[in-house]
């Protein structure tokens, strides 16, 4: 038929694809944006914002928490980095 759909069939498709679970949940996260007429672009992107296909991206608190060495860590140090780690929540 002539004219556009009344909605977006791509996540679905994307579903029967066998894509994995985060990349559908983000893919209708953007979708309600776009649907609520905001702009998905408002946000600074950054190459850590690419989802993978197959791998699930690590939270900035997981990539920092891998990073830590607690045994090797002053007290003062590890009060430091727990308000780095709050601060990245």
């Amino acid at each position: 038929m002539p004219g556009g759909a009344d909605r977006s069939y791509g996540i679905e498709v994307g579903r029967l694809a066998g894509l994995p679970v985060p990349v559908l949940a983000r893919a209708r996260a953007v979708l309600r944006l776009l649907e609520g007429g905001h702009l998905v672009g408002a946000l600074p992107a950054s190459p850590d914002d690419q989802l993978t296909l197959f791998a699930p991206a690590l939270h900035p608190v997981l990539e920092r928490l891998k990073a830590i060495d607690p045994d090797g860590l002053t007290p003062r140090q590890a009060l430091s980095a727990l308000a780095e780690l709050r601060d990245l929540l």
